[in-house]
């Protein structure tokens, strides 16, 4: 119900907000499919009640295994249409390994090599 209406828009929000760290994301290369593990992490905690501390090391852990190249779509590979659905999975793993104790990567959007410096 209202819970999974606010998780899935909290989700969705924190995706945008990070994605537009990077306005330059596809024409370096990247599939904006590369933030839909950190919407999905968002997603997951809001519902299970996750606590400030782990979200960050969950948001961390899924910068760590980002990937989305647009070499998928020029060369027609049908795993293109895969890679959001890999990031989200990614997401999901990192709420987990953050429950478990793993920490994350601090800075993931203006870190030397975070998300702005990154993918623009």
């Amino acid at each position: 119900g209202k819970e999974l209406l606010c998780a899935v828009i909290a989700g969705i929000d924190s995706m945008t907000r990070i994605a537009l760290a990077a306005p330059k994301t596809l024409d370096n290369g990247y599939n904006p499919a590369v933030y839909a593990g950190f919407g999905a992490a968002v997603t997951a905690a809001k519902i299970r009640n996750i606590d400030a501390e782990i979200m960050r090391h969950a948001l961390g852990i899924t910068f760590a295994q980002a990937a989305a190249s647009m070499q998928a779509a020029s060369d027609g590979a049908l795993v293109k249409r895969l890679q959001p659905c890999f990031n989200v999975s990614s997401g999901m793993r990192a709420l987990e390994l953050a429950r478990v104790g793993i920490t994350g990567i601090g800075n993931i959007l203006e870190g030397q090599f975070g998300v702005g410096p990154l993918f623009n």
